[in-house]
């Protein structure tokens, strides 16, 4: 199975975003994806995909991922179902409960505790896919009321769904209602995000834990990891104790565990290759999403040079 490459765009200047989408589906990237955070920097993601879907044939597009709490489902679907048509059916809509509680603050939203958010993203994910499939909802849920809605446009494409997010909770919600489960390799918990399943082993168990939870779809989920780092170097381990300083306690990890993290992609080009292919076949995980655009990382040649390796 060749991995599927994603990147994670977080682009300031809106002129450059249609030249940066024409070269990375020139650079043969399998999908591109635009964060939701309300913070400068973050371009606002469907309006961004929209754009894609102008200049770009092939590329699928996804939302990586859209806050549930800052989007009312009755008016999500219809802004989708709209970049779904405008793309030709390239449009993966990926939707989380949300954690950026400075991001609420300067709105003056305050974000919910975790067990709100999470039921209401339930409740969302449901609507959604109905509204998605051109259905006509009417819901009287806990928190989600909804009186005969639709999506407008009517889909004429089915639109994938992805459920991204760290928590079991959030993961129970994938398993159940998504097409895609999002891992990210981190949880956030007391307002601060911490590395919970970010070593080969914790992410393995999480799999396990994922793929046996019951599940109202006959489709069999796939996968999709957000890659925290991609960093090309010739020595991987000198590397690795870079970031062991670098990150301290952020990094609760040993050696020898940030260079099997599935999370971080270290190594020259082939090596990084390599590792997509071995990881890919053995934890059945589909898509991998790096960012580009961050301060942290390097830049874009580097991460096509990779899709270039992988069909080597």
């Amino acid at each position: 199975m060749r991995p599927r490459i994603g990147v994670s765009s977080l682009m300031a200047d809106a002129s450059s975003w249609p030249d940066w989408c024409r070269r990375l589906e020139a650079a043969g990237v399998d999908e591109i994806s635009v964060a939701d955070h309300l913070a400068p920097g973050v371009l606002p993601p469907l309006p961004a995909l929209a754009a894609a879907a102008a200049v770009t044939e092939r590329v699928t597009l996804s939302t990586m991922v859209l806050n549930n709490e800052l989007r009312h489902p009755a008016v999500l679907a219809n802004e989708v179902a709209m970049v779904t048509e405008l793309s030709g059916g390239r449009l993966t809509l990926g939707i989380g409960a949300g954690h950026a509680e400075a991001e609420h603050d300067a709105i003056g939203s305050p974000l919910p505790p975790p067990v709100e958010r999470v039921a209401r993203l339930e409740e969302s994910v449901i609507a959604l896919r109905r509204l998605l499939a051109g259905e006509v909802v009417t819901t009287t849920g806990p928190t989600l009321h909804l009186t005969a809605a639709v999506a407008s446009p009517t889909p004429s494409h089915r639109v994938p769904l992805l459920v991204g997010g760290g928590s079991r909770r959030v993961l129970e919600v994938a398993a159940r209602h998504a097409d895609i489960v999002g891992l990210t390799g981190f949880s956030h918990a007391g307002g601060a995000s911490r590395l919970t399943h970010f070593s080969d082993a914790a992410l393995t168990d999480r799999l396990a834990f994922v793929r046996q939870l019951p599940r109202d779809r006959t489709e069999a989920l796939r996968f999709q990891a957000l890659v925290q780092l991609l960093r090309i170097t010739d020595d991987r381990q000198a590397t690795a104790e870079g970031l062991l300083r670098d990150w301290g306690a952020d990094l609760p990890l040993t050696r020898d565990e940030v260079l099997a993290s599935p999370f971080l992609l270290l190594g020259t080009v082939a090596e990084i290759a390599g590792q997509l292919h071995e990881r890919s076949e053995r934890l059945g995980i589909g898509t991998w999403t790096v960012f580009a655009g961050r301060p942290i990382d390097a830049g874009l040649d580097h991460r096509l040079d990779v899709v270039e390796a992988l069909d080597g």
